[in-house]
């Protein structure tokens, strides 16, 4: 006892209680070896707790890890599959890239995304998780991220790969792999723009809008950006064309390389209240030549001062325009292939083009995708209906309203010279026809429709109309295009005397005024022959039949007149464009 009163008095001297106070307790340390064991994880310690972490290829699914009665980590996954393909947007931001993908599967947690200037030094990674990246789907793609503060016109390469719940990457030598080059597509200035050499206008900037106006002689001028690598690609602005009476060349532009720069692939535009006969086309221009040559041409509706979206579409050897409303996605209007092939690697442009007074055009919103998918042609057929009283849907009218052509009653002339007894030349039942009425040489009266975007030059085809002149002149345009050298279809140069000319060479073919007769062309890979009222008369073979035209023949127009100026008044019914033919 005295033993006992003896410790007492020691405590109680020391200032000591024998009642337990946790925080003066001694801090036991942590060993990872004594932390309770989680299935399929490895222990740890953080900040003198038990932490756990999962196995590669092992995940926390239930959240759990933490909890006494946790099951551990127990969702297994095999290495992740990675995006099939990458692509990239650029112009907006300006000195920005949209890196664009698909998801693999649902299995993705996070992205890994990695950036260089060479394709052997992708190492600038980051990485963004799936559900922001994927929140807001971009460009075709449901999947984004933005990388900023990148000079402009130089190139850049990217890569994107999966990783898991499990923390597995898909393999990075797998991993889809694109390059993009920056540009000032904000147009907020014009820094990193480039004047191209040779015609220069005025250019200017203000809230985002670029305008280019000038009044050169067959001047051209364009602003040039990126660099010269890109190959498929889908070239995007907002464009307004200031409306004008006059005719003039603005759009988009590719140009081939640095150093041939006039080598061009152009969009024309021109509002549709002018007096052209195309509204929309697609023309090229190669050193040495004056002024650009329209390859392909459409009336696909241009409004004159109103934001429109114009893409130019480029896919290999083939190349499509597309218009409509800003904001809304454009409609294609025409579709040409390269007659030799991909034209090759380049840059792209805005452009102006003038025949001598000013002209203007404005930009915004201008941006290029690596993703290049031709919008669907459809067929490669078309009749016009002419079975109404009113002119049918689909085609253009000049003079715009011009009372010179209108739709009537077919006259009832006689079938042409070797025309078939069963009638095969004259109007089919119930239809109508189009009267187009010359009102002298100046008036360039016509109707424009449009070739059938599915339309494959490549394989057979036919163009079939009915047609019955009156009053004609020399040079009599009968079928016309301005995708090449003029005349399809005309009279003879001198004064109507019957005998035909078809792609500017002379025919035995002939046919009189007030008779009904069948034209026939019908277009091979590489051929062409030309059929009046089922006769087949000897023409050249060879399709295209001279380097002034091409195997697209574009919108195709009923009288006016070409560089040979040529008028007539006639009727013409049951036009048809059939593929096969």
């Amino acid at each position: 006892m005295r033993r006992a009163h003896w410790l007492v008095a020691v405590f109680l001297g020391a200032g000591c209680s024998l009642i337990f106070d946790p925080s003066k307790a001694p801090i036991v340390p942590c060993e990872p070896s004594a932390c309770p064991s989680r299935a399929h994880a490895s222990s740890r310690c953080v900040q003198n707790d038990c932490a756990w972490s999962c196995a590669i290829g092992f995940a926390d699914t239930d959240g759990d890890l933490a909890s006494s009665t946790s099951n551990g980590c127990e969702d297994s996954c095999t290495t992740p599959l990675g995006p099939a393909e990458l692509h990239a947007m650029v112009g907006v931001p300006s000195g920005g890239i949209q890196w664009l993908w698909d998801p693999p599967d649902a299995g993705a947690a996070q992205y890994l995304v990695c950036t260089g200037t060479a394709q052997n030094q992708i190492t600038n990674c980051s990485t963004v998780s799936a559900a922001t990246a994927c929140a807001q789907p971009k460009g075709g793609f449901a999947c984004s991220a933005q990388r900023t503060g990148l000079p402009n016109n130089v190139r850049h390469y990217g890569r994107v790969q999966t990783i898991d719940r499990c923390q597995l990457s898909s393999a990075e030598t797998l991993a889809p792999t694109r390059s993009a080059t920056p540009f000032n597509g904000e147009l907020a200035t014009l820094n990193d723009l480039t004047v191209e050499a040779g015609c220069v206008g005025k250019t200017g900037v203000d809230g985002g809008v670029l305008r280019m106006s000038q009044s050169g002689l067959l001047c051209i001028g364009a602003l040039l950006f990126g660099d010269d690598e890109w190959r498929d690609f889908t070239l995007h602005a907002d464009t307004r064309v200031i409306d004008s009476s006059r005719v003039f060349y603005g759009g988009l532009a590719f140009h081939y390389p640095t150093g041939t720069q006039k080598q061009r692939r152009a969009v024309v535009l021109v509002s549709d209240s002018t007096n052209s006969e195309v509204t929309a086309a697609l023309a090229t221009l190669t050193p040495g030549t004056n002024f650009d040559k329209l390859v392909a041409t459409s009336i696909g509706p241009v409004e004159g001062n109103r934001w429109m979206g114009v893409e130019l579409i480029s896919s290999g050897p083939e190349v499509a325009v597309a218009v409509g409303p800003a904001g809304s996605s454009p409609k294609p209007v025409l579709r040409w292939r390269e007659p030799s092939g991909v034209g090759g690697a380049g840059r792209f442009g805005l452009y102006l083009g003038t025949f001598g007074w000013e002209e203007a055009i404005e930009f915004r919103n201008v941006t290029v995708s690596t993703r290049a998918v031709l919008p669907d042609a459809g067929t490669g057929s078309r009749k016009l209906d002419f079975k109404g009283s009113g002119l049918p849907p689909g085609i253009r009218v000049t003079p715009v309203g011009s009372s010179n052509v209108k739709m009537v009653t077919c006259p009832t002339f006689p079938g042409g010279s070797n025309c078939p007894a069963d009638g095969g030349c004259q109007p089919s039942a119930g239809s109508n026809c189009v009267e187009i009425a010359a009102a002298g040489l100046a008036s360039n009266t016509s109707l424009t429709f449009d070739q059938p975007l599915g339309l494959d030059p490549t394989r057979p085809w036919r163009l079939s109309f009915k047609f019955a002149p009156t009053a004609v002149a020399a040079n009599a345009q009968i079928l016309r295009t301005l995708s090449g050298k003029g005349s399809v279809l005309k009279g003879p140069p001198a004064a109507w005397n019957g005998k035909l000319w078809a792609f500017g060479v002379e025919t035995t073919a002939d046919l009189a005024a007030n008779t009904w007769n069948r034209v026939d062309f019908r277009f091979g890979v590489s051929t062409w022959a030309l059929e009046l009222n089922g006769v087949n008369y000897p023409v050249p073979p060879l399709f295209p039949p001279s380097p002034e035209w091409d195997a697209h023949l574009g919108a195709l127009i009923l009288a006016g007149q070409d560089g040979n100026q040529g008028q007539l008044h006639g009727y013409w019914t049951d036009i048809e464009i059939a593929q096969p033919p």
